[in-house]
């Protein structure tokens, strides 16, 4: 494994060196794990209403940008700098990408209405179905709109826990490749997972399913038996109290 990180780090040497495009497109398909990677661990803040394939050509351009702008002379691992710029490449397009956040609003309050008058009329849950057809929407409209809720919060809470850092654990599926702590990084994650210790039991459970376990609302829902809705009200609550509690840390 030594030798293959080496070999391919050897291609962006020789790009710097004498920049043949030969060098670095050779170097964009070696390092393809690290879109793999980020394409897959970000899909709670896309799925539903951006195609992964966007997401896709979105992080090659961020790698094809890493590989540029990468200082040889730094002494930084190019996987841990590429890491940086491809997560941030998707999460930028998926901040410019469809609805604005005050529709977004719009929509979830008009949504935590209905369910609440719903829920009082039949003292049952909703389902999205039931929500759907009183708001006049599709249930594929309705979960849409939840899941791009749900990456707004997220991005809001990676903001303040610092955008470059993942909640989850940060390598590929094989295990291969890892990016490396500093100071920083470690005591942000700390304060998030103290944090994360100060919730209640079910916020906790659904936190830890959708940032860990990177399970969507409707696989939630359905390990918790709840509705979709009623799992994003829930997480959006749990996202709220996390935000304090990084508040009290860092004062």
């Amino acid at each position: 494994m030594a030798d293959k990180d080496s070999g391919r780090a050897e291609l962006i040497i020789k790009y710097k060196q004498t920049g043949k495009k030969s060098y670095r497109n050779d170097a964009v398909l070696r390092y393809m794990d690290i879109v793999k990677y980020f394409v897959y661990s970000l899909r709670n803040m896309y799925d539903g209403f951006i195609e992964p394939e966007e997401i896709t050509n979105e992080a090659v351009l961020g790698l094809i940008s890493a590989i540029e702008n990468f200082d040889t002379s730094r002494g930084i691992k190019f996987e841990t700098y590429a890491s940086v710029v491809v997560r941030g490449a998707i999460i930028d397009f998926i901040r410019k990408s469809g609805s604005i956040p005050h529709r977004l609003d719009n929509f979830y309050k008009s949504m935590q209405k209905v369910y609440q008058e719903l829920y009082t009329k039949t003292g049952i849950e909703p389902t999205n179905a039931e929500i759907a057809e009183t708001m006049g929407m599709t249930e594929a409209e309705i979960r849409k709109y939840l899941t791009r809720i749900t990456s707004y919060r997220t991005t809001s809470l990676e903001n303040y826990a610092g955008e470059n850092n993942d909640i989850g654990e940060t390598r590929t599926e094989e295990g291969v490749w890892q990016v490396e702590d500093n100071a920083v990084r470690t005591d942000k994650l700390n304060s998030l997972t103290s944090a994360i210790e100060r919730l209640g039991d079910r916020d906790r459970q659904i936190v830890t399913l959708y940032y860990y376990e990177k399970l969507t609302l409707a696989k939630i829902g359905m390990v918790l038996g709840i509705s979709e809705a009623r799992t994003c009200q829930l997480l959006a609550k749990a996202l709220e109290k996390l935000k304090l509690f990084m508040g009290d840390y860092s004062n």
